[in-house]
């Protein structure tokens, strides 16, 4: 009762619940990757990756029904809810097909009474929720005892259908305005690295050495007389690209140490969600490769060429490719 005191009041009809209240939870697991039997079917199976907007009608990998039988992996139905509890807490999509799913999401069977696109929405809208509860350095995680005390308002069936027509009407009008500011975004991204280039050549201060100049300091010219260049392995510990182990695809493992790829340097912006991961006994070989909080990130090759990133400090160990420097 404590608890609820500290809640919002809500509107007449509506309930307080819990997720153990409103959904079955069921776990999921990966078929052996040194099994080829198990994989390239055509069951859908489903990892963090996957679930990106709110239905699922597909994925990038594939099962075969021997990969069912020979793992923990449960299969979601058509209209269940799959919710990310590792990596990405707190993401969540619809099931529009039969899917698998891996150890880093759960299956939310709906009880009678509930609108999957409803509950979609309600649980997107309590994210800090799930980010609150989740736990872990390296990799963020949620544990089932702390989800299923996670407390989430419930209106009924008839009051649920029209608030989803309602966010649909809404979001689609916001759709419809998000592209009339694509064309404005691009300009803003031209603009953006137009002024890095000002502000590293010396024009954005123009003014201040101009100034200076008028009160008679000599030591500011066209450019700063204390401005020189600079290669980068004269300022940094420059370590160079990385490399991925014999193997391919088959040294991932479900749990580990992350194996940093190009895909997870976006411009400014260093992203976990599509991690993998490889053992200690690999990354220990790798001494060369391995990175740590702070480190700066740079993409050498394809078509993401020039993306970097540093990686935050609560990210403790990890290795790059060969795409990454």
């Amino acid at each position: 009762m404590e608890k609820e005191k500290k809640t919002y009041i809500l509107s007449e009809g509506w309930i307080w619940t819990n997720v153990s209240e409103l959904f079955v939870i069921t776990g999921g697991g990966t078929p052996s990757k040194n099994n080829s039997g198990f994989w390239n079917g055509d069951i859908n199976w489903a990892s963090v990756k996957d679930v990106k907007s709110q239905y699922i009608s597909s994925t990038i990998d594939k099962i075969t029904e021997e990969g069912v039988e020979s793992s923990s992996t449960k299969i979601a139905k058509e209209g269940d809810i799959i919710l990310v509890t590792r990596i990405s807490p707190g993401q969540v999509s619809i099931v529009k097909s039969n899917t698998a799913i891996n150890q880093d999401l759960k299956i939310l069977k709906l009880f009678g009474g509930m609108n999957p696109s409803f509950v979609y929405f309600l649980l997107k809208s309590q994210n800090q929720q799930f980010l609150k509860n989740a736990s872990g350095t390296t990799v963020k995680g949620i544990k089932v005892s702390n989800l299923v005390n996670i407390k989430l308002p419930l209106p009924p069936i008839q009051e649920q259908n029209r608030i989803v027509s309602k966010i649909e009407l809404l979001f689609s009008e916001l759709d419809h305005s998000k592209k009339g500011l694509q064309k404005a975004k691009q300009g803003l991204v031209v603009y953006r690295q137009a002024l890095l280039k000002k502000a590293f050549t010396g024009q954005l201060s123009k003014k201040w050495r101009n100034e200076n100049l008028k009160k008679g300091n000599n030591s500011v010219g066209e450019l700063p007389s204390s401005w020189n260049h600079q290669k980068i392995i004269n300022i940094t510990s420059f370590v160079g690209s990385g490399s991925t182990p014999k193997g391919g695809r088959n040294i991932y493992i479900d749990d580990g140490i992350p194996f940093i790829r190009s895909q997870n340097i976006l411009s400014n912006r260093f992203v976990q969600d599509d991690l993998v991961f490889i053992s200690s006994d690999i990354h220990d070989k790798m001494k060369r490769t391995q990175t740590k909080p702070k480190d700066v990130l740079l993409n050498i090759t394809g078509a993401s060429i020039g993306r970097s990133a540093y990686i935050p400090e609560s990210f403790v160990d990890g290795n790059v490719n060969q795409h990454v420097c």
